[in-house]
Parts: C-alpha cells; sequence; structure tokens
C-alpha cells in the first residue's frame, strides 16, 4: 500500500505528464525549442526539485484555465 506522499506524488506525475503533452503541442508550432530547454534544465534538478516544480508548474497551469 501506498503511502499518501507516494500517492500525491503519482498524481503530480501523472498529471505533470499531460501537461508536457500540452507543451509539446505548442512546442511543434514554436521549432521545438521549448522542449529540449525544459528537458535540459529539469535534469538538473533534485528530485525533489523535480516534484516541487511539477507542482507550481500545474498549480499555475490550472489557475490559467
Amino acid at each position: 500500500m501506498m503511502s499518501g506522499g507516494e500517492d500525491l506524488e503519482e498524481l503530480v506525475n501523472g498529471m505533470f505528464n499531460v501537461y508536457l503533452e500540452l507543451i509539446k503541442q505548442e512546442d511543434e508550432e514554436q521549432g521545438e525549442k521549448i522542449e529540449q530547454v525544459f528537458i535540459s534544465m529539469f535534469n538538473l534538478m533534485s528530485e525533489k526539485e523535480q516534484i516541487k516544480c511539477k507542482k507550481e508548474a500545474l498549480i499555475k497551469f490550472l489557475q490559467e484555465l
């Protein structure tokens, strides 16, 4: 059984994957530069920082809807 933290992390990761797909669609229209920069910067972060970044990006995205 997963703990609450693991469940939340799984939910955030799943939602973030959908968010990335939306970025990729927009990126295709702009020459695929956004994704390359994003992945490079994201890989420099620790796993904990990545989860924090994902949460913040999702919150901002949902607020814009």
